[in-house]
Parts: C-alpha cells; sequence; structure tokens
C-alpha cells in the first residue's frame, strides 16, 4: 500500500486547497482521516460470528417466519477493495492530499448551516448555501415542509444524545468529535428535484433525507486511480428525519450503511432488504434489459417478518446487494423530541459504478401498483430491476 501512484479526478471548479487555505484544509483532512480509518478498523473487525470481519445484514428476512440473513461482511470482493483503497489513501497522505479540496465552488452540495457550521471555521470559509435556504425555494409544498424540519433542526440531530458508534469503530466518528467534517463535508438533498426519478419517493423522504460523501465524485476527496486501478468506492454519510418513510427502491450499486444513531424505542429506525430472488417477488412484465416485479408488502409475511430494528447497538451494518429492494422507516412516535433526532448513518458504495453498466449507479424508486403515485410501506409494490449480467 505504500509508495502507490494516486491520479486524482478532473475537479474544475478547485484545485487541491492546500496551497490557498492549508491551516482550514489540514483540519478537515485530520478528520477525513479519522472517519476513513475507523471505517476500515470497523469492516475487518473480528465479532463473534466473523473472523477478522465485521456482521452485516443482507436481507431482513426470507419468508413467512424467517430470521435475518447474515454474512461476513469482508466475504465480499467490493468491500475488500473499498478497505484497500482507504488504507492506500491512509499510507499515502501527501499524494492524496492533491487530489482533496473544501470544494468552495461546487453547485448542488449545501452546508447543515447553524450550530455546527458556527463551530467550523473551515465550513464558515466556505460560504456554501445551507439546507435552509435550500428547501425554502422549493415549489412542492410537502417537500419543502419537511424540508424546513430537517433543515431547521440539522445540527442538533447531528450532535444529540442519542448519537453513539457502533462497538467495532475504534473511537466515535460523528459530528461531535469530528465536526469540521461533518460542517464542511456538503450535504445533497438529491431527492428533493420537481422532476426525475425521485418523483415517486415518498415526500417525507425527498425532503426528509440527505447524504454527503467524504471519499467520491462529489466529495472533498476525489480519487481516480490508484496504481492504474479505478477507485470505484464512494464514502460518507446519510442523515433522515423522523417521520419519514424513504420508500422501496434498488440500485445496481451495492451500500452499506453503519448506523450511529439509538432509537428511543424497538420501530423508532426500521430497514427493510429482500434479494431480488426472494420467493415473495413475482415477475409481471420482462424486457430486453430490465423485469418489472411486484410483492405485497401489506401481507403478514412481509410486513410482520421484513421490518428490522437498526440501532448501533443491534443490527448496526446493513448489506445491500446489487438490486436488493430496500427500504427505510423513521417513525417519530416513542420520541421525545422527534422534531431535533433522526437516522444517521456511515454510508458507503463500495463498488459505486462500473463503467461497463450506464444503469449501474441509477436508483430506481419502486411505486405503488396504482402506478405513478409512491409506494405506502404496505400495500402491493412494483419495481423494476436491470438485469444484472456481469
Amino acid at each position: 500500500m505504500r509508495n502507490v501512484q494516486i491520479t486524482c479526478s478532473e475537479n474544475p471548479n478547485n484545485e487541491s486547497g492546500f496551497s490557498s487555505n492549508p491551516e482550514l484544509h489540514e483540519t478537515v483532512w485530520q478528520e477525513a482521516m479519522i472517519y476513513l480509518k475507523n471505517l476500515a478498523i470497523a469492516m475487518t473487525t473480528t465479532d463473534r460470528f466473523c473472523i477478522h470481519y465485521d456482521l452485516a445484514t443482507y436481507e431482513t428476512g426470507r419468508a413467512e417466519n424467517s430470521r435475518p440473513r447474515n454474512m461476513c461482511l469482508m466475504d465480499r470482493r467490493d468491500t475488500r477493495e473499498m478497505v484497500n483503497e482507504i488504507y492506500a489513501i491512509l499510507e499515502n497522505q501527501e499524494a492524496a492530499k492533491q487530489c482533496f479540496s473544501l470544494n468552495t465552488n461546487d453547485s448542488g452540495v449545501y452546508s447543515p448551516g447553524e450550530k455546527l457550521v458556527a463551530k467550523s471555521p473551515s465550513a464558515q470559509a466556505q460560504a456554501r448555501p445551507s439546507l435552509k435556504d435550500f428547501f425554502e425555494n422549493i415549489e412542492i409544498d410537502d417537500v419543502k415542509d419537511h424540508g424546513l424540519v430537517l433543515a431547521n433542526h440539522f445540527s442538533e440531530i447531528l450532535i444529540g444524545e442519542d448519537i453513539m458508534s457502533p462497538g467495532s469503530f475504534p473511537s466515535d466518528i460523528s459530528a461531535k468529535t469530528l465536526p469540521n467534517l461533518w460542517a464542511s463535508v456538503g450535504w445533497i438533498p438529491m431527492c428533493a428535484k420537481k422532476e426525475g426519478r425521485f418523483a415517486t419517493n415518498q415526500a417525507s423522504a425527498r425532503g426528509g433525507f440527505v447524504y454527503a460523501e467524504v471519499l467520491g465524485t462529489t466529495g472533498l476527496l476525489r480519487i481516480k486511480e490508484i496504481d492504474g486501478d479505478p477507485v470505484k468506492a464512494e464514502i460518507g454519510m446519510t442523515v433522515q428525519k423522523l417521520d419519514s418513510f424513504y420508500t422501496f427502491h434498488t440500485h445496481d450499486a451495492t451500500e452499506i450503511y453503519y448506523s450511529i444513531k439509538k432509537p428511543q424505542c424497538a420501530d423508532e429506525v426500521e430497514v427493510f432488504a429482500m434479494r431480488e430472488g426472494n420467493p415473495l417477488i413475482r415477475t409481471v412484465k420482462k424486457e430486453k434489459n430490465y423485469r418489472i416485479i411486484e410483492f405485497d408488502a401489506n401481507s403478514p409475511a412481509i410486513k410482520d417478518h421484513f421490518w428490522l430494528s437498526s440501532s448501533p447497538l443491534e443490527h448496526d451494518l446493513t448489506y445491500y446487494h446489487e438490486n436488493t429492494i430496500h427500504a427505510l422507516k423513521a417513525s417519530d412516535e416513542c420520541s421525545k423530541i422527534p422534531k431535533k433526532s433522526g437516522a444517521v448513518a456511515v454510508w458507503a458504495r463500495p463498488s459505486g459504478f462500473d463503467s461497463r453498466n450506464p444503469n449501474y449507479a441509477d436508483t430506481n424508486i419502486c411505486e405503488s401498483q396504482r402506478r405513478g403515485v409512491p409506494a405506502d410501506a404496505q400495500e402491493v409494490v412494483r419495481c423494476r430491476m436491470y438485469n444484472w449480467t456481469f
């Protein structure tokens, strides 16, 4: 891993920021390295089921009365490659710094605003518009309302008392300990756009879900290749407000989530994961490059057995294979102050793109069988799945 050749991605708006603002960049850089190193260590930590690996849930059920299906995380090639990429960065920091910038000229990314930015000179120097600025200008009223709840309490969600890192992380990686990183990383409200593929997501998620990248094409650290091999990993974090439902969806890119928010009750934060070959799925139409499938999310086999409580204390890690149907529910019914709490996660796509598949990174939002409207948590759901051929 030492003395590797690192090639930066093209970033027309920014060069490495260490030449212009070395102190501000160094602060965020050091926190980014802590974040990446903790993730790599967590993924390769031995637990009582896996030797040298962490245990991940990859399907929250199989059929009626079945238990969640788990695997040793590093049994997958993509996760091993991502860990190797992280250590290549950690062992060659001077070279990797040439690909690092606070990206002050980027568009479409926003600051958390208020308390978190007030604590970070690096975030203040970016002078980015805030999430509140963004949502105040959204034209869809339901999305705007949910978005402003999230934006007005974003800092409180990130540093609340219920935030804690799972035991596999050697140190805390939340905004409490790494405030400059979480304030400077650049948050993306990807679901809130008026047009596009997220139109059939629930309004509560379109306004209530945002993500950010530390490493990746929109991140602070943009690396194209390491020793000639493409860097496919995207690593960052996600936040979702309570009283929201990110509806069922799929993508070819693989994905992991580590929960870092301790819920107030078992059903406050629940995840759903169903592999594409599950016997409860029915194919209703086949096309050349994709198929249309349906499943009854209101059936007892699914609604009573597929929703799994997610917490840093139990079921903290989920892994989504290619074309896994997944969703996330965040309830506000048991929270003491629901607006100031939410689902927070360390997030990564170990293999975020593949040049052989133009649809690889696309998120396919499922819809209600009623067609053209968002799917509720308990009804017949219809999804488009691209054919996985390699």
